[in-house]
């Protein structure tokens, strides 16, 4: 038996070891001049949370496991409420008392949390049919065979970015305390701001396009109205120039529309002549084979989708007021990534081309992902300034009319 010194400090301490040798719950109370309720919150709430028995038996429980193993919450009604539901209609139906029993919404959580395990949220992915995956499969198969690694690509792609960010259910949350609840009930309007967010109908946005190489990041290119083949003709000559900086790099890009109409296949032969990887049927020969064209959806197969992750990313810090601070910020974003972190990117997607080949095309999942080794580069990265006069953009022929229409509206007015 142990005697309590202090009752603040060890009043939990003594109850404990004398429910662990053996004593009831009446006899510690008699001890220590306790009330039994007293002794038994300290027991189930403070000390030892202790585990409830339930009334079901094995079977009952594997019949609970079975109707939510490996199925989705909300396709196949599965999720804790409608379990719980369908178990009590289920032992109602029995005359004898005995059978008759009614679980409640979080023993049939519980259940679900210990022998499956918590719910796991649903992620969106593009789909590959199985002539895509064998597409994958050769296009790395033939550039590991003529040793034509990322670092000798120069990869382009566009992106949007909208003014306001889009919600993220994983990281959009909030702490509310007690008081602020009850305001929120009562239709409180600060209190509905916090929990609400205001957004409008149709977004504004930019769309960027740039390219990458293991030399580091080309110059941004922002563009005006939609990506038309006119407007890709402008692009094109943008990335000329940087792919000058480096002769030896070999020109990419993706199977969009406009990177594979007439006009602008017509301008890649032109400007890179041999130097690209095709998006359509093509005669381009290395080593007497046939190029293989790009694989469709394959972003992940491709570096700049990172840079494009690592500026939403830094967004999120530096949130943009209007337009034009939200091309600064882009600017100032891009220019500041350094060619070390380039270099780590193109590395990594080496190990990203092996894993296509090993797994037979399977789109790269962060299951797979996590097998790729890290490489240990340091990296110092500085925000830098912009240059704001030297800022590209390209126009469709669209966008350029209504600019014209605009300059002679405001004439006749004048």
């Amino acid at each position: 038996m142990v005697k309590i010194k202090d009752k603040q400090h060890h009043l939990a301490i003594a109850i404990k070891e004398n429910f662990a040798h053996g004593m009831k719950p009446k006899e510690i109370a008699d001890l220590f001049h306790l009330s039994k309720q007293r002794v038994n919150y300290w027991l189930h709430h403070i000390i030892k949370k202790r585990k409830r028995r339930t009334k079901l038996n094995r079977r009952e429980i594997n019949l609970i496991v079975k109707w939510a193993k490996d199925k989705p919450i909300m396709e196949k009604k599965v999720s804790a409420r409608n379990i719980q539901i369908k178990f009590n209609k289920l032992r109602n139906k029995f005359k004898e008392k005995k059978k008759k029993k009614i679980i409640s919404l979080s023993t049939a959580n519980r259940i679900l949390n210990k022998h499956i395990g918590k719910p796991r949220v649903i992620r969106r992915v593009f789909y590959l049919k199985p002539f895509e995956k064998t597409q994958r499969v050769q296009f790395c198969k033939f550039m590991k065979k003529n040793k034509i690694g990322p670092e000798n690509i120069f990869f382009t792609d566009e992106s949007i970015f909208p003014l306001q960010a889009y919600l993220n259910k994983g990281t959009n949350k909030i702490r509310l305390s007690k008081k602020t609840r009850r305001k929120l009930k009562s239709g409180n309007e600060k209190s509905i701001n916090l929990v609400t967010r205001q957004t409008h109908k149709f977004k504004n946005a930019i769309m960027v396009s740039g390219g990458i190489c293991d030399e580091g990041l080309g110059e941004i290119i922002f563009h005006g109205g939609n990506l038309n083949s006119f407007a890709y003709k402008q692009v094109l000559k943008f990335y000329k120039e940087d792919i000058d900086k480096y002769p030896s790099k070999i020109f990419q890009q993706d199977g969009a529309r406009s990177h594979s109409s007439k006009l602008s296949q017509n301008m890649i032969k032109f400007l890179f002549k041999d130097k690209f990887i095709p998006t359509w049927d093509n005669d381009l020969k290395i080593n007497g084979e046939y190029v293989p064209r790009w694989p469709p959806n394959s972003p992940d197969l491709s570096p700049i989708e990172i840079i494009w992750s690592i500026i939403k990313q830094m967004l999120v810090f530096f949130p943009p007021k209007d337009m034009d601070n939200l091309k600064n910020t882009i600017k100032t974003i891009w220019d500041s990534i350094p060619k070390s972190i380039c270099q780590n990117i193109i590395e990594h997607t080496k190990y990203r081309w092996d894993l296509c080949i090993k797994y037979k095309g399977r789109r790269l999942d962060k299951e797979l992902l996590r097998k790729i080794p890290k490489v240990n580069r340091q990296i110092k990265w500085e925000m830098k300034t912009p240059e704001i006069n030297g800022i590209r953009v390209s126009y469709n022929d669209k966008f350029v009319l209504k600019l014209m229409n605009k300059d002679i509206r405001e004439k006749k007015r004048d």
